[in-house]
C-alpha cells in the first residue's frame, strides 16, 4: 500500500483479510490488490463491483489477481428476466 495514510488505517484495524471493489478493475482494483498481496494480506476481491472497457480486459484482470493470490468473488443470484 502506497499511500502511507492508507497504510496506516489499514493496520490499525490489525486486520490481515481485505475485501477490494472499485471503478475500473485494470487499474483501481488490481493495483492496489497486488501491493496489499505483497505486505501478506487475505485478499477477496468482488468481481462483481466493478468493470472495465472489455469483457477479455476485466476477465484478465481478475485472472492476474487470482494468480497472484487473490480469491474473486462473484454472486451467484441471477438477474430478473
Amino acid at each position: 500500500m502506497h499511500h502511507e495514510g492508507f497504510n496506516r488505517a489499514v493496520k490499525a484495524t490489525g486486520r490481515k483479510k481485505l475485501f477490494i471493489a472499485g471503478v475500473t478493475t485494470e487499474i483501481c482494483v488490481t493495483f492496489p490488490v497486488l501491493q496489499i498481496l505483497e505486505e501478506d494480506y487475505e485478499v477477496q476481491v468482488s468481481a462483481d463491483a466493478s468493470a472495465s472497457w472489455s469483457k477479455y480486459g476485466n476477465e484478465l484482470a481478475l485472472r492476474r489477481m487470482e494468480l497472484a493470490g487473490a480469491r474473486s468473488l462473484r454472486s451467484t443470484r441471477s438477474s430478473p428476466s
